[in-house]
């Protein structure tokens, strides 16, 4: 049998898991600077998004390090809880 191919295979799973990671910290990067920088967001609600991508960061490089499938996912599921609060927000700012 030929050994290239688990080597191959290797390298290909850690590049993508590599490109998984940048994905989701440029992802929690942007919401972490929407919360912080964005001017119409009261200093409260800028914040909770700004803890919400500060641990979704963290949770992606510890998921990256351990090889763990289950911390990127809630990782990358970060992103999408920041978008459900300024949807709230949006929908109680408004009534």
């Amino acid at each position: 049998m030929n050994d290239m191919g688990d080597d191959t295979d290797a390298r290909m799973d850690d590049r993508m898991r590599f490109n998984v990671t940048i994905g989701i910290g440029m992802l929690n990067g942007l919401m972490l600077l929407a919360g912080l920088f964005s001017p119409f967001l009261p200093r409260l609600l800028g914040g909770l998004l700004a803890a919400i991508a500060l641990v979704g960061g963290w949770l992606a490089l510890r998921g990256h390090r351990r090889r763990n499938r289950k911390l990127m996912l809630i990782a990358g599921a970060c992103p999408l809880g920041c978008l459900l609060v300024l949807l709230a927000f949006s929908k109680f700012s408004n009534s």
